[in-house]
């Protein structure tokens, strides 16, 4: 995105799904740290790839300022990348992701929660497999299979702290 995308919203049922999807996210984090706000910027960077604070506060219905404070956290914390779009004074802001925050934020979601994570992704991605017709679809669909990677990956690093804790369980 070298430009400011101006159709960065989804429509109808994609729109929806996305809704949904966020009160997930936030739902799952409300025992880290993390507040239900930042959660939710966090969430529509990760579906979206990159967007500009302005296009975040459309979005969350958060003021500017409040973006702004949030997305200074996620760039000092290495969450979020911010970046100048050429020819312009607005910045693109970027999830990171990678291992060291998926560590940091695995040690306090619960292994249920991230199972059940799991399953509803996989089916929103089925759903969305018979939807491909609708606009914003495809997109979508990325940012949902990259979200089942990442919560398979969290799952993945809880299981291993779980077993160095000698907790034994049944960890389908």
């Amino acid at each position: 995105m070298s430009e400011i995308n101006e159709n960065f919203q989804f429509d109808g049922i994609i729109r929806d799904i996305e809704k949904k999807l966020i009160k997930l996210l936030i739902e799952i984090g409300k025992d880290s740290p993390l507040s239900s706000k930042l959660t939710e910027i966090l969430g529509y960077l990760l579906f979206h790839g990159q967007l500009t604070q302005a296009q975040l506060a459309k979005l969350t219905g958060f003021s500017l300022g409040t973006i702004s404070s949030y997305l200074n956290q996620m760039i000092s914390l290495k969450i979020v990348q911010k970046e100048l779009i050429p020819k312009t004074r607005t910045y693109k802001y970027t999830f990171l992701g990678g291992k060291g925050s998926i560590e940091m934020q695995a040690s306090y979601m619960k292994l249920d929660t991230i199972s059940n994570s799991i399953s509803f992704f996989k089916e929103k991605i089925a759903e969305l497999m018979k939807m491909q017709t609708e606009e914003g679809c495809d997109i979508l669909l990325e940012r949902l299979k990259t979200m089942l990677k990442y919560f398979k990956w969290h799952k993945k690093i809880l299981i291993e702290k779980y077993k160095n804790l000698g907790v034994n369980r049944d960890y389908d």
